[in-house]
């Protein structure tokens, strides 16, 4: 009834409630996770069903003035909750994502509080506009954010805990990070002439550009991950593939439901709810297969037909470099960032401030992988270890630039997995 990490927030039908975490992520500094939320409250009402939230919301006030002690997570699985393997020091387990509550709590909050203090700002100029001519106009940017609507306000918001709730379903997150990018600026793809290369280009098409209701507009790096990952697996290869994720041609679906709001003088207003933000682009990742076997790569890389939830098309995978004319945006890692940040003493306003982009990368397990009622199975219905996890993120910016900084690598701590 009262968690961290909740699981019916992002599955409301799902009887797995979430789990509680009390102690921190023991995981490196430069991962953006709960660690840093410091300033939202420790435990969320999170009842199975919205019949019980009053009862779901007492406990957890209660749970907040007097703490808890005892780390809790469910026993068992159920078809609602995600599941996907991870690759660990001793082979793979299945784990399901939560959500940490406080952090989405706390990004929210203060992206709204900076937005704010933008839109006053421009505001106030304005005003001075009109009292002195000489004044010139300023285009207002705002802070990068948008809001999301994940469903009509209403008692149905009580199943997905208490987190949508106070927030009444509409969450505040960062936008696709393209503002602030010089046109003036030349495309710069520079690789060292020692490494081999192999280029895969595609359409993608409705993938899914969320990650974990903090940021949407760019596929997450473990989505890309993942996809090389599998043909490693086919590949038999220990080593992971370094990789670089490039992008143009960037647009949003608008798929999703019409719901509506109460707005000014009680009047309904109309909003299109979705759950998740798909969208298309064109892509390029490029893989260094220095020391791997190129041609069978190649092979496995034009068997796959989906990459983010969404459809690839228009394949073409060549070792010919990129074509500075072409313009592709890549990803670039802004890892010691995180440094400044961790200094700063709130590492979330300065992420949002900075307008860092916060992008899902990998994995940090919230409890000991076990044996469990509903865990999903493999090939031959081998059976896996089960657990509970929380998403980390990177700070990442876009890029025309393609260097050492656009590449990641599956990297494996002792408590988390993460592209890095």
């Amino acid at each position: 009834m009262i968690v961290t990490h909740s699981n019916k927030f992002l599955t409301p039908k799902s009887k797995v409630v979430g789990g509680v975490l009390n102690s921190a992520l023991d995981i490196p500094e430069f991962f953006i996770s709960s660690n840093y939320a410091s300033q939202s409250k420790k435990y969320w009402a999170n009842p199975s069903s919205a019949a019980y939230y009053k009862e779901a919301k007492e406990m957890a006030e209660k749970a907040n003035k007097e703490g808890v002690n005892e780390n809790c997570f469910p026993d068992f699985v159920d078809g609602f909750t995600k599941q996907l393997f991870l690759k660990v020091p001793r082979g793979y387990i299945v784990h399901s994502p939560l959500t940490s509550c406080a952090l989405v709590d706390e990004f929210t909050t203060k992206a709204r509080a900076v937005h704010r203090v933008f839109l006053e700002k421009y505001l106030a100029h304005k005003e001075e506009m009109k009292k002195n001519r000489k004044i010139r106009p300023v285009k207002f940017m705002g802070s990068g954010y948008f809001d999301h609507q994940i469903q009509p306000r209403g008692v149905t918001l009580g199943n997905r805990g208490e987190l949508a709730v106070n927030h009444g379903g509409n969450f505040f997150v960062r936008n696709a990070p393209f503002w602030g990018i010089v046109k003036r600026k030349i495309f710069k793809y520079s690789l060292p002439d020692d490494r081999k290369y192999l280029f895969f280009y595609g359409s993608l098409e409705n993938a899914n550009f969320n990650s974990g209701f903090i940021s949407s507009g760019l596929p997450a790096i473990t989505a890309v991950g993942g996809m090389i990952e599998s043909v490693e697996l086919k590949l038999n290869y220990d080593k992971p593939i370094r990789f670089a994720f490039g992008l143009k041609n960037h647009s949003f679906s608008k798929g999703g439901k019409l719901g509506s709001t109460l707005g000014k003088d009680r009047k309904a207003v109309p909003l299109l709810v979705c759950e998740e933000k798909t969208g298309s682009l064109d892509f390029v990742i490029v893989l260094d297969v220095t020391n791997f076997d190129s041609d069978n790569i190649k092979n496995e890389l034009m068997k796959i037909s989906r990459l983010a939830g969404g459809s690839i098309f228009n394949y073409k995978i060549t070792t010919e470099e990129i074509n500075e004319e072409e313009e592709y945006f890549f990803i670039r890692k802004c890892t010691f960032k995180m440094r400044q940040a961790i200094k700063s003493g709130d590492v979330i306003n300065y992420i949002i401030t900075n307008r860092l982009y916060p992008l899902a990368c990998g994995y940090a397990l919230l409890q000991k992988p076990s044996k469990k009622d509903g865990a999903r199975v493999g090939v031959n219905n081998k059976t896996y270890k089960h657990a509970f996890s929380e998403t980390l993120f990177l700070p990442v910016r876009i890029s025309r630039r393609l260097d050492y900084k656009s590449f990641f690598k599956r990297r494996i701590y002792k408590n988390c997995t993460a592209y890095v």
